[in-house]
């Protein structure tokens, strides 16, 4: 959906390699957090949505390849680490505070940002 040249303009930190790894699933996963907040008319395609999803896009890139990378997009990420053993030493952690989707985890500021855009645009509305 973006290009190399589009994701490194908008901030982007990883190779063109990494990046071309990452960015077909994020792409997907947007898609689907989009598909499951909105009602079922209101469902495009991702490109017909009249949001510029470049800066959306290269947060969820850089934040899914610190916390896991591909294997975060299977629900495979770090934040589902709760304890680590070696010999002599334990370290457990409670869940980090990250929101999730489909058992992937989502830049927090990309979520935010996403929910603004989608508002915006129409596809969410605030309910009282």
């Amino acid at each position: 959906m973006i290009t190399y040249p589009q994701y490194r303009n908008c901030g982007g930190r990883l190779d063109e390699y990494e990046f071309d790894q990452l960015e077909p699933g994020v792409c997907r996963l947007i898609d689907s957090y989009i598909k499951s907040n909105i009602p079922y008319w209101k469902v495009r395609k991702l490109t017909e949505y009249d949001i510029d999803f470049s800066d959306l896009i290269t947060m969820q890139v850089d934040f899914i390849a610190e916390n896991g990378g591909k294997a975060a997009l299977n629900g495979n990420s770090d934040f589902n680490v709760t304890s680590v053993s070696t010999k002599g030493f334990n370290y457990q952690m409670k869940g980090k505070q990250v929101p999730m989707f489909n058992n992937v985890p989502l830049s927090p500021v990309m979520v935010t940002e996403l929910r603004n855009a989608m508002r915006q645009t129409g596809l969410l509305t605030m309910s009282l």
